[in-house]
């Protein structure tokens, strides 16, 4: 669905202000976004090589989810990830509202990466290039 949207550029709110995004390829490439996870979501994270902030959003069942999970351990880079359908409550819906401010489809997994990068599904071939 994205690959028919490539090129286009969009505009979305966040946090009261409008966001340029641009579709590039199976990724968005988002004009200065402010995402900050809520202090009430308990992330776990994954020590290694620091590349920036990366989050996974993924769910516990998804296998694209996992393989994504392992692409980025065996990188050897730190990274925080949460599973959203173990979530409940307002938990839950915060973690997804912060996934649809990039991913408007709340498709997973979700990978963010450096704050202005979301890469949809498994991607390894994006992923690896985005973590050089």
């Amino acid at each position: 669905m994205l690959s028919k949207m490539q090129g286009k550029t969009i505009f979305a709110e966040s946090q009261g202000s409008l966001k340029k995004i641009i579709l590039k390829r199976d990724y968005l490439s988002i004009d200065s976004p402010t995402v900050t996870a809520g202090v009430d979501m308990n992330f776990e994270h994954v020590a290694g090589l620091d590349k920036g902030k990366i989050t996974l959003y993924a769910l516990s069942t998804c296998i694209w989810c996992k393989k994504t999970k392992e692409l980025l351990s065996s990188r050897g880079v730190a990274f925080d990830y949460i599973y959203v359908d173990l979530l409940k409550g307002t938990e839950r819906q915060e973690a997804i509202d912060q996934v649809k401010r990039f991913n408007p489809s709340s498709s997973f997994p979700t990978l963010i990466i450096g704050e202005s990068k979301c890469i949809i599904g498994f991607r390894e071939k994006d992923i690896k290039e985005a973590l050089r």
